[in-house]
């Protein structure tokens, strides 16, 4: 007696193999990887009339033959269809890795540039009770009070 799935209000029995992507890139590796997986299952199918035509009429050597050559086509589809899904994934998350680092530098160099220059005499810091920068009670440059 095997396991039934009874069906339940609000289930979607007709749901896609391969769910909605939220970007561009992602649509684009989920739909090679796809695409490279249907070229598999096209050769599976080829293959298996061939197989079957093949052992009707007694030729099992023809079979055998026919087998591992799908067998090595289907590998070579499949390592095909990963190395590209890999190059999308790659390609997009290395951008997205350098866009973020070049708006982290220009942000800092926007930073630096709104201080002021170093021989300017201006003291960034300090403050608190004993006075602000350059007041009573600041420091020089060797901790002394002035």
């Amino acid at each position: 007696m095997g396991v039934q799935r009874r069906h339940r209000e609000g289930d979607n029995l007709s749901r896609p193999l391969v769910p909605p992507c939220n970007t561009d890139e992602g649509a684009v590796f989920t739909r090679t990887l796809v695409d490279g997986f249907k070229n598999i299952a096209s050769t599976a199918e080829t293959a298996f009339g061939g197989i079957m035509a093949a052992m009707q009429s007694g030729d099992w050597k023809a079979a055998g033959e026919i087998m591992m050559a799908a067998l090595e086509l289907a590998w070579e589809q499949g390592l095909d269809a990963m190395s590209k899904a890999w190059e999308v994934f790659r390609k997009s998350t290395i951008g997205s890795y350098v866009e973020a680092l070049i708006t982290g530098i220009k942000a800092i160099i926007d930073a630096a540039s709104a201080l002021p220059p170093l021989d300017s005499g201006v003291r960034i810091g300090g403050g608190g009770a004993a006075g602000g920068a350059g007041g009573a009670g600041a420091a020089d440059a060797h901790g002394t009070a002035a």
